[in-house]
């Protein structure tokens, strides 16, 4: 079990991960570091077990904790940050993740967008690496 550490009111920074850095600079972790951010999510998830099971059940009528609110936010945002750095798509060659934008044009329903570009723009509001890719493919952009 994980030492008790009360979070802070604001709830999980980047700076809390140990991998911080693998999200500032947007470089995919290494084999090691996959492996390392996998057992850190195992033990983050069985803590985030054990603070679920603490949630009292609506039928008790006992008062919904703050601290256990706090930590159990914390957690849930420290596992789907650090779920993140592991995704799969990180992995995929620039090239790929071009063509993959590419179609996002080629979705003819005005239900999505009504301006070619919209598509574009939406790709490069996910994240700054999916922007830096979008933003250094000339064709995304040639509508």
């Amino acid at each position: 079990m994980p030492a008790k550490r009360t979070p802070k009111p604001e709830g999980f920074h980047v700076a809390d991960s140990p991998f911080s850095a693998l999200y500032e600079t947007g470089r995919v972790p290494s084999v090691q570091e996959t492996k390392m951010i996998q057992e850190l999510l195992v033990e983050k998830k069985a803590y985030l077990a054990h603070l679920n099971s603490k949630v009292p059940k609506r039928r008790t009528g006992k008062k919904f904790p703050r601290e256990l609110r706090l930590q159990l936010d914390y957690t849930r945002r420290f596992i789907k940050f650090h779920q993140a750095l592991i995704a799969p798509w990180r992995r995929l060659p620039v090239e790929i993740m071009s063509e993959i934008f590419l179609f996002t044009l080629e979705v003819d329903d005005d239900k999505y967008w009504d301006d070619d570009r919209w598509g574009t723009l939406l790709v490069c509001k996910i994240c700054s690496a999916w922007r830096a890719i979008a933003l250094r493919t000339p064709s995304l952009w040639n509508v």
